[in-house]
């Protein structure tokens, strides 16, 4: 009888199996936790940039200004992609704006930027370190 029900069933021994998958499979998901608290803590704070939109100007239809200011890393040169947009979100404008490196991670620019037809608003759209 325990014969046949050890050739139905088996003999438990997938449970060892089972156990070193989980084990593995745990730790895996402990490296992969570990890692994105690493990169959130150290990586991403001393490479981060942010940019906010201060305020804008409508020359017309064949210019807009735009002041905004860029958080960037102490002594990092930084490019910026200014957009002027129509109501519809077309682009009307484009530039890329350097800013250069300086002591303080707070910097404030103005630019006018030339557009094709008139704009309804500008904006910054992103930034990056040049490298």
């Amino acid at each position: 009888m325990t014969t046949d029900l050890n050739e139905r069933y088996g003999t438990g021994r997938r449970s060892r199996t089972d156990r070193r998958l989980a084990w593995i499979l745990a730790a895996a998901i402990g490296a992969l936790v570990l890692f994105f608290v690493w990169n959130a803590l150290f990586v991403s704070n001393t490479s981060s940039i942010s940019v906010r939109d201060i305020s804008h100007t409508i020359e017309g239809s064949d210019s807009a200004t735009l002041t905004f200011g860029v958080t960037a890393p102490v002594n990092s040169e930084v490019q910026c992609a200014i957009e002027a947009l129509s109501k519809t979100y077309a682009p009307m404008g484009y530039a890329v704006v350097d800013v250069p490196a300086t002591g303080s991670p707070e910097r404030v620019f103005t630019k006018t930027l030339l557009t094709v037809n008139e704009a309804t608003t500008i904006t910054a759209s992103s930034c990056w370190i040049v490298a």
